[in-house]
């Protein structure tokens, strides 16, 4: 449910995309990270993009700025621009994929649940529902002037984020790795 995929568009020459722009609900990409369309709308060439910080794609290929359009192979993203190294030399509709988490729903109302921001209700998140109580009976005590009680609500929010990350392991669907323990056989 937090996890999300959108397409949008390649412009020719353009080194820099704004991310607000293309992916609304965008907070930052997943696993799968960005993808360029080397090949036709028609015939798709998924290529994965290379993420890098402006630091490290400066010093790998200092003349980055400055180089010819062409395929891009790389990514950088700070913020909310998105920079393509090289630029694009083509324009394509829908030709990036990006692959991303969700920014979570405001929620507007006393019966919205938090990270739907909707009365729908996203069950795999129930298991938090305590630690927000906690984090906010934390962060709380110390605008009111407690800070004892913010000192054990504190304690409290760490021990009950832990226990739910514990309970959230016990996913197969997250922690189960099917490769896991798999090497190659020796000696047969």
């Amino acid at each position: 449910a937090y996890q999300g995929d959108k397409k949008f568009n390649v412009v020719a020459e353009k080194r820099t995309y704004l991310l607000s722009a293309n992916i609304d609900d965008f907070a930052a990409f997943d696993e799968p990270g960005l993808w360029w369309n080397d090949g036709t709308a028609a015939s798709p060439d998924w290529k994965k993009l290379d993420p890098y910080t402006q630091r490290s794609l400066r010093d790998q290929f200092p003349r980055w700025m400055n180089e010819d359009s062409d395929s891009p192979l790389r990514y950088v993203q700070e913020g909310d621009n998105l920079q393509i190294d090289p630029m694009p030399n083509t324009a394509l509709s829908e030709g990036f994929w990006g692959f991303y988490i969700k920014k979570p729903k405001t929620m507007t109302s006393p019966s919205h649940y938090p990270f739907s921001g909707t009365t729908t209700e996203i069950t795999i998140f129930t298991v938090l529902d305590d630690a927000i109580i906690d984090y906010v009976r934390w962060k709380l005590q110390h605008p009111l002037s407690k800070v004892e009680k913010g000192i054990i609500a504190e304690k409290d929010y760490d021990k009950s984020i832990a226990e739910r990350i514990e309970l959230f392991k016990r996913r197969l669907d997250i922690s189960a790795n099917n490769a896991r323990m798999r090497g190659p056989t020796i000696g047969c």
